[in-house]
């Protein structure tokens, strides 16, 4: 039902007898503009024009889309593209005035021009999601903390631009289910490699006093009820490990930053090592054991 409503609708907008007949109609043709005009800055270059102004003086920027649906000619598309007010809106024009230059002349425009946009449209549809996540991922250490977080990049962006393939066949009204598997198939991969992998534990509440030492050398500068750090006034987050019962009780939690993700110390500005992250892990999966 979607696609085919998305068909009749395409189809009612474009239909030059549709538009005849509703504009034969006043009292039609008005309720149909102002329902249009919802959607879309006016009927005219002018109309656009003065959206496009009093946009800029709220301090957005705006972009004019054409759609010329109705033009039949290069003589109507010159009109309604090549005023100057309309060019000063497009970023780097060049190319967009050199083909209305050629259409006026009667030359036929040069297809490279074509190929150059196509290309960068191509390259900006697949590249989206990528990007998206790219902005996120600083959300998700156990992304960029990872050893080879290049690879972890590089899995997603592919990820991405198979989703980015799923939804554009799914607007042709294509068959996505190899897609749909492909993308399923390369979250499980990315799921597994980026899973902790299990090691062994092994320590006893004996143990306790060298973990404790790692956190107040290495985490209590800012995990502390007085951080000594000087870009913190109070814990991040409350997390303190002041004392042993706090150590125990966020156990879990330094687990997750120091060892797994390795996202902290942050920017590990207080120098911990291999050895010291083993040693919490270790003590963790050990059930946490203190005196």
């Amino acid at each position: 039902m979607p696609a085919l409503r998305r068909r009749l609708l395409f189809r009612l907008a474009t239909s030059d007898t549709y538009e005849r007949r509703v504009r034969a109609l006043p009292p039609i043709a008005t309720a149909a503009r102002r329902r249009a005009l919802r959607y879309v800055a006016g009927e005219t270059l002018d109309d656009a024009l003065a959206v496009a102004r009093t946009l800029h003086a709220r301090g957005l920027r705006a972009a004019i889309d054409f759609f010329g649906e109705q033009v039949r000619d290069a003589a109507g598309f010159a009109y309604e593209t090549a005023g100057p007010g309309y060019l000063a809106y497009i970023p780097g024009g060049g190319l967009f005035v050199s083909a209305v230059a050629d259409l006026i002349a009667g030359r036929k425009p040069d297809p490279k021009y074509g190929k150059i946009a196509k290309q960068r449209s191509l390259h900006n549809n697949y590249l989206t999601l990528p990007v998206l996540f790219a902005m996120i991922s600083q959300h998700f250490p156990f992304t960029y903390g990872h050893e080879n977080s290049w690879l972890v990049l590089l899995g997603f962006m592919a990820l991405g631009a198979l989703v980015r393939h799923v939804f554009n066949l799914r607007h042709q009204d294509r068959d996505i289910r190899r897609t749909v598997g492909l993308v399923v198939a390369g979250g499980v991969v990315l799921i597994v490699a980026l899973a902790p992998q299990p090691q062994a534990a092994g320590l006893t509440a004996a143990d306790f006093p060298a973990v404790q030492q790692v956190f107040q050398a290495r985490c209590v500068t800012c995990h502390s009820s007085h951080p000594t750090n000087p870009g913190f006034t109070v814990a991040p987050k409350g997390v303190m490990f002041d004392t042993q019962a706090e150590i125990v009780a966020n156990a879990s939690r330094a687990y997750e930053q120091v060892v797994v993700t390795k996202a902290m110390p942050l920017g590990n500005v207080t120098g911990i090592t291999d050895a010291e992250r083993d040693l919490i892990g270790r003590w963790v999966r050990s059930g946490a054991p203190a005196p």
